[in-house]
């Protein structure tokens, strides 16, 4: 069993140290991937409810981030969240194993 030093432990090395590395970054693209859509969706209620003169249900996703919409920066950077965190999970997916390579080694 190879045995290598991290910041002073030593670690027992084998074929787990591959998967236990991987959990940190598929969690965090997880998370993004989730995060990303509930942030937009509350972003765009917000939005909507801050809109004067019309009513929350009467005002376009669209419209919330035209130039005359009462905070578009708001809409905006929500649009900007949304599709980093659904790059990056696209990105983390891409190397997953696929349903019919599982199990092959």
């Amino acid at each position: 069993m190879n045995r290598a030093t991290v910041c002073g432990w030593q670690t027992a090395g084998g074929p787990l140290e591959e998967v236990t590395s991987d959990v940190k970054p598929i969690r965090l693209a997880a998370y993004g991937g989730v995060a990303g859509p509930v942030l937009f969706t509350a972003a765009w209620v917000v939005s909507s409810l801050r809109q004067t003169g019309h009513p929350a249900t009467g005002v376009q996703l669209s419209g919330l981030a035209a130039a005359d919409a009462r905070d578009p920066q708001l809409m905006m950077a929500a649009f900007v969240l949304l599709g980093s965190c659904s790059t990056g999970l696209g990105a983390a997916s891409a190397g997953w194993p696929r349903p019919s390579q599982r199990g092959r080694g």
